[in-house]
């Protein structure tokens, strides 16, 4: 996701989770089950392999199929 100019979640977690992360009362904190490691590896496997496939998009999303934890999700 990502927020606007003015900090307002625009898309993703951050507009989920708007209310909670701009409250008056102070900011509660999120915890997620990204693991930066692991989506950063996505990220840039998922842009090789979009790149030599010569394709217009596409999607990687990895799960703990455990406990149903998200670990990475990226689209190019």
């Amino acid at each position: 996701g990502w927020t606007d100019a003015d900090g307002k979640g625009s898309s993703g977690v951050e507009q989920s989770l708007n209310t909670r992360l701009t409250s008056k009362g102070g900011v509660e904190p999120v915890r997620l089950s990204i693991d930066r490691r692991v989506q950063y590896v996505v990220e840039q496997e998922l842009e090789q392999i979009a790149v030599a496939q010569n394709v217009q998009g596409a999607v990687g999303i990895i799960m703990d199929v455990q406990n149903g934890e998200l670990l990475a999700m990226a689209s190019w």
